[in-house]
C-alpha cells in the first residue's frame, strides 16, 4: 500500500455494481484520476500526464465527489490478477482525504 499526495485530474460517474461482499448485494464504484507530484510531466512529450494513475473509489468513499485541481491524500492499493492469459493491475483508493478542506491529514 502506497500513501501519498495527488492532484485529482477528473472523476468518472458513480455507478452500482454487483458484489456478493456488499448488503444489498450491490456496491457503489467510481474511477477517479490523480496525479503524482513532480515526475515528467514535460510540455513536449505526447502524454502530459505520464505520471497520472486511475484508480478506484468503493463504496462510501465513491458518494464523495472530488472535482480537477483538488489536492488529496490516497492510500492506494495495488493488485494484480490474470483473466484468460491476460494480466491486469487493479488499483483502489482504500483512504482519502481533501487536504484543501482538512486540518487532520490521517
Amino acid at each position: 500500500m502506497i500513501t501519498n499526495d495527488f492532484k485529482v485530474l477528473g472523476c468518472g460517474d458513480l455507478i452500482q455494481v454487483p458484489s456478493q461482499k456488499a448488503e444489498g448485494g450491490m456496491i457503489l464504484k467510481k474511477y477517479i484520476r490523480l496525479q503524482e507530484f513532480g515526475g515528467s510531466n514535460r510540455n513536449d512529450t505526447p502524454d502530459r500526464s505520464s505520471n497520472s494513475i486511475v484508480a478506484t473509489l468503493m463504496g462510501n468513499a465513491a458518494q464523495c465527489n472530488y472535482s480537477a485541481g483538488t489536492l488529496v491524500k490516497a492510500a492506494l492499493r495495488f493488485s494484480i490478477r490474470e483473466y484468460q492469459g491476460t494480466w491486469y493491475q487493479d488499483i483502489v483508493v482504500s483512504e482519502i482525504q481533501d487536504l484543501q478542506h482538512s486540518v487532520d491529514p490521517f
